[in-house]
């Protein structure tokens, strides 16, 4: 999930962009450990033991700014360690 919010809050209700990952994961719509969130800028304390607890990997927006090499590595290993079915195109230079 490309955004800048890790949208993991707990406890609202109807469910909403603030907690969306959250559900689906409580849900079992999606697997724990079968989600990157890239691109975000911040997350709350509780999102944050949440995303642990659950395996979630995380890649911030800083470090796409400051290593955007390494961040395209990652997506490439998470892709392939997931097996989705969908291809990562990086041009290469």
């Amino acid at each position: 999930v490309f955004d800048a919010h890790a949208d993991a809050m707990k406890g609202i209700k109807p469910v909403s962009h603030e907690d969306m990952n959250r559900e689906l994961i409580d849900d079992g719509l999606l697997e724990r450990g079968k989600l990157l969130l890239v691109g975000v800028r911040k997350v709350w304390g509780q999102e944050q033991e949440f995303l642990e607890e659950k395996g979630i990997q995380l890649i911030n927006s800083q470090k796409i700014i400051n290593n955007f090499e390494d961040v395209k590595n990652e997506l490439r290993e998470f892709v392939s360690k997931h097996d989705t079915g969908s291809r990562l195109h990086c041009r290469r230079e």
